[in-house]
């Protein structure tokens, strides 16, 4: 694959060339035209001394006929001149002319209406003459030419020069060019090789940015994306670390309980730990499930079908399923509201938020749901501590709780709130905090009547 200097170097090299031979051709065609004109006008002047001098005109009339003309008239033109019979025989030749058979035949040397036109021959020796001719008596035409020798020996002279010039000057530019180009592309091979030494574990190293603007500007976006790729890998390790703590917990204590119940079969509360040992299975079946819900959300394989839902029969019955553990939990404001949706997914909000709002409360849990113009707007507040402040702007964020959350045995894993907002913003939804909440947290989740797709 050619670089890109070798690439920018052969079109420009090429488009020059091009447009070089153009003006050669211009300048050999301008060369041409100047030369022949110059012909013409000695031509011319040679005709005007002939008719002053012998009497004759080179232009088509019904006298010419019927002067005559002697040898020794022809003879003393300064000029290049032929005086041939109507058979082509010549009877005085001059000049370049003396030499070379008639140098044109009588049917056109004899015409009244060529009489006087300019035009360009080939002679017997294969030289090119510029002539003029007229009839002179019944038994006579006079011929007058120039050779354009001159003129194609200056022609060839040109053509030569330029196909020695023109290489040279093709060959003299691609250098030119490519010092240049590789002048011009030196901060991109330096920006190419800082990012080629850049490995998974130097994702903090950054592109030197250039002076130029728009070498600048690039180095910047690739920074940018380098920004964004560090964010992201420290982001899954991060993922990866806190999944692993998460899931150690609960296959910690099922080992210990396992190791008791094998080394002490006759102890008493077997049917105990065997709960509890149930409750620690279950426990890290739902974050396994959670984990797997996220990563598929990463990898863009959420599309699920979406049909109409009516949110009010899902608010209503989690409700009913969630563990109250003697918290009231309000649902007077729950009015009807229907959406197009994936029923599955937003009965999971509605129990993460649920959920989360029971774990935290003191005593009551407050759910409303209305729908209007806006769309529908799911709010679930309790009278809880509240979030701290630390964590607040991080609250949806995986793996993120509260000290108190770890602390107590209730404490969720962290991934309810950011699977949460994974399926609101799915359904072209956003989910917030309030931040002005007294006391307690309440959590918003405004959806659209209908969403496009699926």
């Amino acid at each position: 694959m050619r670089s890109l200097r070798t690439r920018i170097t052969l079109l420009a090299t090429g488009f020059t060339f091009a447009v070089l031979l153009l003006v050669a051709g211009s300048l050999i065609a301008a060369q041409q035209r100047q030369l022949n004109d110059a012909v013409d006008a000695a031509l011319s002047d040679a005709v005007a001394d002939a008719q002053l001098e012998l009497g004759v005109t080179f232009r088509s009339s019904g006298g010419v006929r019927r002067g005559s003309i002697s040898r020794e008239a022809v003879r003393i033109l300064a000029t290049n001149s032929q005086l041939i019979r109507a058979d082509g025989r010549i009877e005085v030749a001059t000049g370049d002319l003396r030499d070379v058979e008639a140098i044109l035949d009588p049917e056109t040397a004899f015409s009244d209406e060529l009489a006087g036109q300019f035009r360009t021959v080939v002679s017997n020796r294969g030289d090119r003459f510029r002539v003029a001719a007229t009839p002179v008596g019944e038994n006579f035409a006079l011929i007058i030419g120039y050779s354009m020798a001159d003129v194609d020996e200056s022609q060839e002279a040109l053509r030569r020069s330029l196909m020695v010039i023109l290489p040279f000057l093709a060959g003299l530019l691609a250098f030119l060019l490519w010092i240049v180009t590789g002048r011009a592309l030196r901060p991109v091979e330096a920006m190419r090789r800082e990012a080629d030494a850049i490995s998974s574990s130097q994702l903090q190293t950054r592109l030197t940015a250039p002076r130029t603007e728009e070498l600048g500007r690039l180095a910047q976006t690739l920074n940018a994306m380098l920004e964004r790729i560090q964010n992201s890998v420290e982001a899954q390790q991060q993922f990866v670390a806190d999944a692993s703590h998460e899931l150690r917990s609960p296959l910690t204590g099922i080992r210990s309980q396992l190791e008791v119940n094998i080394n002490h079969p006759e102890a008493a509360g077997r049917e105990e730990a065997e709960q509890e040992m149930l409750n620690e299975t279950i426990r890290m079946q739902a974050l396994v499930e959670d984990l797997l819900a996220l990563a598929r959300s990463d990898q863009g394989r959420q599309h699920v079908a979406k049909a109409w839902v009516d949110l009010d029969d899902v608010v209503l019955s989690e409700v009913a399923a969630v563990q109250h553990n003697g918290i009231v939990i309000d649902t007077s404001t729950v009015s009807a509201a229907q959406l197009i949706g994936n029923a599955d997914q937003l009965r999971r909000v509605v129990r993460n938020l649920l959920s989360n709002a029971v774990r935290h409360a003191n005593s009551r849990v407050i759910v409303s749901l209305v729908e209007n113009e806006a769309g529908v707007f799911l709010t679930v507040g309790d009278d809880g501590p509240g979030v701290p402040t630390a964590v607040r702007d991080k609250i949806f964020e995986r793996f993120i709780r509260s000290e108190e959350a770890r602390d107590r045995d209730s404490g969720g894993s962290g991934l309810g709130l950011a699977i949460s907002r994974t399926i609101v913003e799915g359904h072209g939804g956003t989910i917030t905090l309030d931040p002005g909440s007294g006391s307690g947290a309440r959590f918003f989740v405004h959806l659209p009547s209908t969403v496009v797709g699926s």
